[in-house]
């Protein structure tokens, strides 16, 4: 026992530095137009300073019970087109719907049979895959609202079959994950590819959650899964392969989505402790740039809660909102008030369904509580207006929010 005591403090103590270093698609020049041309917000950015518990703060924890209201999506004012899928319970494959409805989007891929590989953080691209495309390769297509574009190519890197699962890099890469292989990051405009090397003993991870990569592919945020050592998410360096920071969670949390790079790509929201003697009723929210400062933003032990579970992290567009099931409910950290808004709607089932924010960073929808089987009705929740609205019943699952003005 002294001795399993003794590693654990050693890691402890080596989590605690901060180490520093050093196919018809649209052209590159129509993209940085059009990228000038948009009307953004800037994110808001959180200072971080180095690892220590007394960054930590008492939280502002408010309860905002919201009476869900039934209505017909035309009925409210929607940011965008909320994207859902249809899944056919004797296909892997679905179709997709969008609220409010396109006769043109449901015409030329709602009606087709398509796996999602996502839509890209600025809710300009949604990118997926035919289940008829023709070829032994991936192939994937783009589709925009704002500018009514499509584009068609093919990843001579992945083969078509094979079981491979997608995370955005940023607005332009997505990265490709297949079980005990080397991530492949595809430019989704032009034919880069690059494979980014994580194969090695030193990281040990755990391959239920694909890792999270920096911008620019040095660094990375992963799963560890050791039978001698607590379950954790580390900070690594990818060229040196050294530990830069490390999170504790506890077992029943390693299939959940607890962590999320922020908009900009600079920092990422973590659920978890510092300390691997942590009571596993209480997670806390975590900020860490990539160079491993860390600044604590919760401290659900102080708020009166009996226990704080904290899963499926999304951050609003402009920066400054993270959205997550707090025990299975609705909830939303201000980073300006650092008060955390407690809306008691609960997701049919947190471990699996998101919130997504609309583009104008506020509204949220997500799939709601059904104690039927099935997805859980639409809600869409407005932070700015304080109000709860189903607009859809059960059966579609939301996968994203995207924009659809010109």
């Amino acid at each position: 026992m002294r001795r399993i005591l003794s590693m654990f403090l050693l890691l402890f103590v080596s989590a605690c530095w901060v180490m520093t270093s050093p196919d018809d698609k649209p052209d590159i020049d129509s993209r940085v137009t059009l990228a000038a041309e948009a009307t953004t917000v800037a994110p808001t950015q959180i200072s971080l300073s180095p690892t220590d518990q007394g960054n930590s703060v008492t939280i502002g924890y408010l309860k905002n019970c919201l009476q869900i209201e039934k209505r017909a999506p035309e009925d409210i004012v929607l940011e965008g087109r909320i994207i859902t899928e249809v899944i056919d319970i004797y296909r892997l494959f679905s179709r997709l719907l969008a609220f409010p409805s396109d006769n043109v989007f449901e015409n030329e891929i709602g009606n087709t049979y398509v796996k999602v590989w996502g839509i890209s953080p600025d809710g300009q691209w949604l990118v997926y895959e035919r289940e008829d495309s023709a070829g032994d390769f991936l192939t994937i297509e783009g589709f925009s609202w704002t500018t009514d574009a499509r584009w068609t190519r093919q990843i001579q890197e992945i083969p078509r079959d094979k079981s491979t699962w997608a995370s955005w890099l940023d607005n332009e890469r997505l990265v490709f994950n297949s079980y005990l292989e080397d991530p492949i990051v595809v430019n989704i405009f032009n034919d880069e590819t690059e494979n980014v090397h994580i194969r090695y003993t030193e990281f040990y991870l755990d391959d239920r959650q694909y890792p999270l990569l920096s911008r620019d592919l040095i660094r990375m945020i992963a799963r560890r899964s050791l039978p001698e050592e607590p379950p954790s998410i580390v900070l690594w360096d990818l060229p040196s392969r050294r530990e830069i920071q490390r999170f504790y969670i506890d077992q029943e949390s390693v299939l959940r989505v607890l962590m999320r790079v922020s908009p900009n790509g600079e920092q990422i929201a973590v659920s978890g402790s510092l300390d691997f003697f942590y009571d596993a009723l209480f997670h806390d929210i975590f900020l860490t740039d990539w160079d491993g400062n860390v600044k604590q933003l919760t401290t659900f032990r102080n708020s009166g809660l009996t226990q704080s579970l904290i899963e499926q992290f999304q951050w609003s567009p402009d920066g400054r909102y993270l959205a997550f099931w707090l025990n299975e409910s609705l909830a939303v950290y201000d980073t300006v008030t650092q008060v955390v808004t407690d809306y008691c709607i609960r997701s049919s089932y947190s471990i699996s369904f998101s919130p997504y924010w609309s583009p104008n960073s506020h509204q949220i929808v997500f799939n709601g509580y059904d104690d039927q089987p099935g997805s859980g009705p639409i809600i869409v929740v407005d932070v700015h207006n304080d109000s709860a609205i189903e607009i859809q019943e059960n059966n579609y699952f939301v996968i994203g929010w995207m924009s659809d003005a010109r």
